[in-house]
């Protein structure tokens, strides 16, 4: 299971350098409403593992910029 999260987290960190990337050489609004809407959903997830004690704690480091 612990290779399986890593794998997803290096195909995640991947997956924000290109959305990163194109947001900043494109004046594409697309990008900055995918980031909001993606950042949300991650806020809104450790929110509920916190509240249901899992490990996951909101923080900077997992969301889009």
């Amino acid at each position: 299971m612990k290779d399986a999260c890593n794998a997803v987290d290096a195909a995640y960190h991947k997956l924000v350098k290109y959305v990163n990337a194109y947001a900043l050489i494109t004046e594409d609004e697309a990008y900055d409403n995918f980031i909001s809407y993606v950042n949300a959903e991650i806020k809104h997830f450790k929110e509920l593992m916190a509240r249901s004690g899992g490990e996951a704690k909101p923080d900077k480091e997992d969301t889009v910029e």
